[in-house]
């Protein structure tokens, strides 16, 4: 399944409609995943919880190479714990793109990124969490304003601030580029991809519409698993 367009970063919600799925009646000759690509921000984390849900016995294996790691939960963009519903999320913390930095921005990012500066490894070369975007980009704002200075009233730091978010956004679209490239290249390989289009659930978040997510993403991508489970 795949998720073509930008979405903010989900709200809780409830799903009213759709009751929990008898397992048993899927006759299962192995186990079975179901895969669920698209770029950053398009709204991979809230479908899967909405099918963990309904399908019993369902967990979530996160394939994010950077929510892997432990720490930096909102720049990492982690799905928060009271928005997991039970639903057990496996390699999780374990070892509109612009709406979506600006959502991060706005929880805590910058907060979180001047307690994780360290000028020291900020000099050497990037790995693990330091490869997130928005930390290095960030890193680069700390070392010419480090946290210890405060914030002011310098319009040489709003500037060299608004850089970094820019930056982060550019990047952010730069990455989203790669990921749906990936995801072609897949599907001229052979695989077996089911297009989910969340345009209008997109769309119905700016104008609070509650049952857009259900009708255009949720119940097409319900039917899509249980065709699959019963194979």
């Amino acid at each position: 399944m795949r998720l073509s367009i930008l979405q903010p970063h989900p709200h809780p919600h409830r799903i009213k409609r759709w009751p929990r799925i008898d397992a048993s009646s899927f006759h299962r000759r192995k186990d079975k995943v179901v895969v669920i690509m698209g770029a950053t921000g398009s709204g991979k984390s809230r479908l899967s919880i909405d099918l963990a849900t309904l399908f019993p016995s369902s967990e979530i294996i996160n394939s994010d190479k950077m929510q892997v790691y432990r720490g930096l939960d909102i720049t990492t963009n982690k799905i928060p714990p009271a928005q997991r519903r039970g639903v057990p999320h496996q390699l999780l913390g374990d070892v509109d793109t612009e709406h979506h930095v600006d959502d991060m921005l706005n929880s805590g990012m910058v907060d979180e990124l001047a307690q994780f500066f360290d000028q020291d490894a900020a000099r050497r070369t990037g790995f693990g969490l330091r490869k997130a975007i928005g930390v290095p980009e960030f890193d680069r704002f700390f070392n010419k304003y480090p946290p210890s200075m405060g914030q002011g009233d310098d319009p040489l730091r709003e500037s060299a601030y608004q850089e970094a978010v820019r930056a982060i956004k550019d990047n952010t679209c730069e990455l989203a580029e790669r990921q749906i490239g990936k995801i072609e290249r897949l599907k001229r390989a052979g695989w077996d991809l089911r297009r989910i289009d969340a345009t209008e659930a997109f769309r119905g978040v700016l104008t609070s519409g509650s049952d857009v997510w259900e009708r255009q993403v949720l119940e097409p991508s319900v039917k899509i698993v249980k065709r699959f489970l019963r194979e």
